[in-house]
């Protein structure tokens, strides 16, 4: 006899699937907003740098966004694995790959 499973119990496993990917790549989006705030506070400076009439302040403001492009922030786990916008989809092309490659053993045997 056929054994249908109730719809909430569908809903309730794809809340959490929802769930346990939000928390999986919180840090890729945290880490890909805050490199977003970056380049605006140099499009910010530059604008600075253009009205302020003070030349201490103008080679000071220079300075800074020197310093900030010259270590752009990134984020890596291990010095491997970079916490940006694109990890999801690296994820996704890995699982993605492996699942052929398994399904390609399993045909063998």
């Amino acid at each position: 006899m056929y054994f249908q499973k109730p719809l909430y119990i569908y809903i309730y496993n794809g809340i959490d699937v929802a769930r346990t990917l939000l928390m999986l790549f919180a840090p890729t989006f945290t880490a890909g907003h805050l490199t977003g705030e970056v380049e605006r506070l140099v499009l910010a400076l530059r604008d600075k740098v253009i009205q302020t009439k003070d030349e201490t302040q103008r080679r000071d403001i220079r300075r800074l966004i020197n310093y900030i492009e010259a270590r752009p922030m990134k984020f890596t786990v291990y010095s491997v694995i970079s916490l940006d916008w694109n990890l999801p989809i690296t994820i996704v092309n890995i699982s993605i790959t492996y699942l052929i490659v398994m399904i390609q053993f399993t045909h063998n045997y």
